[in-house]
């Protein structure tokens, strides 16, 4: 796909899922994994511009010299050192958004993390957890992303179900789709039990067996 469409729907996303939610927050702090091409770093710095605020991104790839802004701090490592990363969190953070290594281990492992560094009333804001776009015959059809990402919207419902009183859940399939966590109160997290899946059991093979010959 054509890296410049892809770069456009990655801002169409933020522009339609979030940006009104952070245009309405003065002294705007975010943590940002994943730098990339620079759509939701640019977009970031814009609103805080505006607003004033603070935001740390973190990649492993040394994107330092992307950006000349004051109210920009970039860290080299990955976004599991969180050892290291706190080091540089000095408050709690407005939006936390994820879109570095899109796998249900990898999402499950930074929400818990890092849950704690959110505001009450934050966005933890997951991204690429959707797979209909990577379908056989869709418009980037791709077997292993659509296997992956049926599996992270599957870990991304395993959170949410959980923790039901300690966080609200807004999903969009626009594109290759977003999560929106937002943070309901400041408790631990419940253990992400996995979701029992009854579609391919017994009881449904008879159901679907029965359903067969009516």
């Amino acid at each position: 796909m054509n890296k410049s469409l892809s770069n456009n729907k990655t801002l169409e996303k933020l522009n339609f899922f979030v940006k009104d939610d952070l245009i309405k927050i003065k002294n705007l702090n975010i943590l940002e994994f994943g730098v990339h091409a620079g759509i939701s770093t640019k977009l970031f710095l814009q609103i805080i511009k505006n607003n004033k605020g603070k935001l740390i991104s973190i990649d492993t790839v040394d994107y330092k010299s992307s950006f000349d802004d004051k109210n920009w701090l970039f860290l080299n490592c990955r976004d599991d050192n969180f050892k290291y990363i706190n080091k540089f969190i000095k408050q709690k953070f407005d939006l936390i958004y994820l879109d570095t290594q899109h796998n249900e281990k990898h999402i499950k492992n930074i929400f818990n993390l890092y849950f704690d560094q959110l505001k009450v009333g934050g966005i933890f804001l997951v991204d690429d957890i959707f797979w209909l776009p990577y379908t056989k015959g869709s418009y980037r059809d791709n077997f292993h992303i659509e296997i992956n990402n049926r599996e992270s919207f599957s870990g991304i419902m395993d959170i949410y179900n959980s923790n039901l009183d300690k966080v609200e859940l807004i999903l969009s399939p626009k594109h290759t789709g977003m999560a929106k966590f937002i943070k309901l109160k400041n408790k631990k997290l419940n253990y992400f039990k996995k979701i029992k899946n009854r579609q391919f059991g017994f009881k449904n093979y008879i159901r679907n067996l029965r359903n067969f010959f009516i």
